[in-house]
């Protein structure tokens, strides 16, 4: 038995010597010389990926149509985010410079139809000044 617990040891101790130099590889720092557009690109739209986890959609109405027109837009954004994380997301995607945002949630309302209790859920919207100068078009 004394003959397999020194394999059973030898092998043990390859398996951490392996993960050590791993771990150390993944540690260790390239120097990147030529990196591709392509790949700088990506790296720089990685938030505007994550743009859709954040925005939800535009939000048109006749009270934003006319905010529009001098400089703000409405958006329908996800009940998690906060204004820094709008507002980072607007610049990435868009591509424009924003100067204030403000958020409005509006709460479930109750309903009744027919007898019938129901809920109609709310939402939270922002409403995104750009700076002068800069525009979305949205349609």
């Amino acid at each position: 038995m004394a003959l397999l617990d020194f394999f059973k040891n030898k092998r043990s101790s390859d398996r951490a010597l392996t993960r050590r130099e791993e771990a150390f590889d993944k540690n260790k720092k390239t120097v990147e010389k030529d990196v591709p557009a392509s790949v700088k690109l990506a790296e720089k739209n990685e938030l505007s990926g994550r743009a859709f986890e954040i925005l939800n959609a535009p939000h048109f109405t006749e009270k934003s149509g006319l905010l529009n027109e001098s400089g703000a837009y409405v958006f329908k954004v996800f009940e998690n985010v906060n204004k820094p994380q709008i507002k980072h997301a607007i610049e990435d995607l868009y591509g424009v410079k924003v100067r204030k945002v403000n958020i409005i949630a509006s709460r479930d309302k109750k309903l009744w139809s027919r007898g019938k209790a129901g809920k109609k859920s709310g939402f939270k919207k922002a409403v995104v000044s750009l700076e002068k100068g800069h525009k979305i078009e949205l349609i």
